[in-house]
């Protein structure tokens, strides 16, 4: 795979005279007992299991995401995560652990907590609690809370910063 990423080629694409251009594949191919062709294939289907295997949504399923940095969920895998959230049977928990070296600042988790503290005095707050937004459950309901994810989003690619604290308060 280093191969194709160094000549810009698909994998299939590798040709003997590619393999020749590499110590390191040619001597690995060697190894194997197998020619090219036939181990391109192979790693190629099995990329491919792997890919299936990590879209497929689970139900009835515990899971426990966790995350060194405040935000490091929502940029690492937010996709599967929302297709997890989707299923009304699945029970999520999320938690930020920090070990601070290198992480999330004190100062940086103080105005985190000073804008959730403001979001909570706020009539918007009292409006999501009279509309169900932070209980209940259902489709509605997850859908409801995924705009927390891209109000979040939005404020950042619209530099909006009350619309990224609320996004930000909600979560």
């Amino acid at each position: 795979l280093r191969l194709c990423g160094k000549l810009r080629k698909r994998l299939l694409d590798l040709t003997d005279e590619d393999l020749a251009s590499c110590e390191l594949a040619s001597c690995a191919v060697a190894r194997s007992g197998h020619p090219l062709t036939s181990l391109c294939e192979t790693v190629r289907a099995s990329l491919i299991s792997k890919i299936e295997r990590g879209c497929r949504v689970r139900e009835n399923t515990k899971f426990l995401h966790t995350e060194p940095h405040h935000d490091d969920i929502m940029l690492g895998y937010l996709p599967a995560v929302l297709r997890h959230t989707r299923v009304a049977s699945n029970e999520h928990h999320f938690v930020c652990a920090t070990s601070g070296f290198n992480s999330v600042s004190n100062g940086h988790m103080l105005l985190l907590l000073q804008r959730v503290q403001h979001f909570l005095a706020s009539p918007t707050f009292r409006r999501l609690c009279a509309e169900g937004y932070f209980g209940g459950q259902g489709t509605e309901v997850l859908d409801f809370r995924r705009r927390d994810v891209w109000k979040f989003l939005d404020g950042i690619a619209a530099a909006d910063d009350e619309l990224r604290d609320e996004g930000a308060a909600r979560r």
